[in-house]
């Protein structure tokens, strides 16, 4: 797995055979010049999900939930990973996205908290 936040690097990955890609909420840190990764919203980090999803054909893209995204409930951890896979992933009928964020609080967190590919 090696991190990308844009198309020409997502390419450039993929044709050398990288199977997973990253797009972290360091974009925050990387792309974005901040000290934490604290402010990046999910609107921020669907640009940069978009760019990679939109660049590879193979990897499986796997997008870090933003801080504030999937805390409050397995609900809400549902619902923003669902949006990433609308907007992000499905650009194409080949398309491949996968999410990752600790776990919700509540009983039933486990389903939400898993990491997805489609």
């Amino acid at each position: 797995m090696l991190t990308a936040y844009d198309g020409s690097i997502a390419s450039a990955f993929e044709e050398s055979g990288v199977e997973v890609l990253l797009v972290g909420d360091s974009a925050a840190n990387v792309m974005m010049k901040s000290g934490t990764t604290l402010p990046i919203t999910v609107d921020d980090m669907m640009v940069f999900a978009r760019s990679v999803t939109n660049a590879v054909q193979r990897p499986l893209v796997v997008v870090d939930l933003p801080f504030g995204s999937y805390e409050i409930s397995s609900q809400q951890a549902v619902e923003t990973s669902v949006r990433f896979m609308k907007e992000a992933a499905c650009t194409r009928s080949s398309s491949k996205v996968g999410l990752r964020g600790p776990k919700p609080s509540g009983r039933s967190s486990t389903r939400a908290s898993r990491s997805w590919a489609t």
